[in-house]
């Protein structure tokens, strides 16, 4: 029964507890990344800004579309990205985005509550 445990997880039920994280400032990090962005031009899939989040670790960058993708890896493996609709410098949807995406991290990490509407669209890419 243990080889099928990564099911368990992909599809986990909301009654089983959260899992939570150390404290972050998504202020303190929209910061960091206003200030990267003012003073460097970043050509498009280059890392903007990257931090360590619960054992995770973050890296943001820009799509081919202009959007934000934050990648989430835990060791060489990839976990999730998360794609954030919004124009660059436009800091506040930024901020709500990667709120959103700390609250699902903080959460059950479950196929089924990635996010996705206008603003956040997670993709699952496992263990």
């Amino acid at each position: 029964m243990a080889t099928f445990s990564w099911l368990r997880t992909l599809f986990a039920p909301t009654a089983n507890g959260t899992m939570t994280g150390p404290t972050i400032s998504v202020a303190a990090q929209i910061d960091i990344i206003r200030s990267i962005e003012t003073n460097q031009t970043i050509p498009t899939g280059q890392r903007i800004h990257g931090f360590n989040y619960a054992n995770l670790e973050m890296r943001l960058d820009r799509d081919v579309m202009g959007t934000y993708r934050l990648t989430v890896n835990q060791g060489r493996d990839k976990q999730f990205s998360f794609s954030i609709n919004c124009a660059k410098g436009d800091y506040e949807k930024l901020s709500r985005g990667l709120e959103e995406v700390i609250r699902f991290l903080d959460g059950e990490r479950s196929f089924r509550n990635l996010p996705n509407h206008d603003l956040v669209k997670g993709y699952y890419y496992g263990a």
